[in-house]
């Protein structure tokens, strides 16, 4: 067994956004099954029809999400013990909607949809598209800088950094959203004053991973 040096590398990469990330979730209730699903199909219509009134293509719509469950509501007996009853049925229908970096874009979207008789609820993130690009960059950041800490410690030790013996890496599988946030309310309050100008400039995406080398080590470096 060879001598070795054992160093830990984290990579760290500051992206800017270019892609925004609305989700939308719409939902339906009532007492008949037939009718909630009528219920739940008009109101995806709807909001279709308030994408494209925006300007974007409503295929864009993604679908994340769809269940329906039924509905119980606890109410007391004659006794005071409470007791479930049926209600009818909830149909829960939730969208992904990406957009480029664009508040025009993005307030015409989201006053349209308020306005429409969809009623969502949504919320918005700030991402990148290419995220295999963001974690190619931010991995050979973790190589170079454990490379880097090796021959340091080596040249330190007096020994010669040998050749490249094991590495191991578990993927962290970390979102990869600005910590800006937009809430429902501020989106809320744009739509109700009809201005779909957001002076909004989100904030980098910090991706951080690492990875642990070891190296083979020499004899005393000369």
């Amino acid at each position: 067994m060879p001598n070795s040096i054992t160093v830990k590398g984290t990579g760290c990469v500051h992206v800017p956004p270019d892609t925004i990330e609305i989700s939308f979730t719409l939902q339906a209730k009532a007492e008949d099954y037939s009718e909630t699903m009528q219920i739940a199909e008009k109101k995806r219509n709807s909001l279709h029809g308030a994408v494209a009134s925006a300007g974007c293509k409503p295929d864009d719509l993604k679908t994340t999400n769809f269940q329906v469950n039924t509905n119980y509501e606890h109410l007391p007996d004659e006794s005071g013990n409470y007791r479930p009853v049926f209600r009818g049925y909830i149909c829960t229908h939730s969208f992904r909607l990406e957009l480029p970096v664009n508040m025009d874009l993005l307030g015409q979207v989201l006053v349209a949809a308020d306005q429409s008789a969809a009623e969502p609820e949504f919320s918005v993130s700030f991402t990148v598209k290419n995220r295999n690009a963001v974690q190619e960059k931010v991995l050979r950041d973790a190589a170079a800088k454990a490379k880097q800490n090796a021959e340091i410690l080596a040249d330190a030790s007096g020994v010669t950094l040998g050749a490249l013996l094991s590495v191991t890496y578990a993927a962290t599988d970390t979102p990869m959203v600005s910590e800006t946030r937009c809430t429902l309310g501020a989106m809320r309050k744009v739509a109700a004053c009809g201005d779909n100008a957001m002076s909004i400039s989100p904030d980098d995406i910090t991706v951080e991973e690492t990875a642990v080398f070891v190296w083979e080590i020499g004899g005393s470096a000369q």
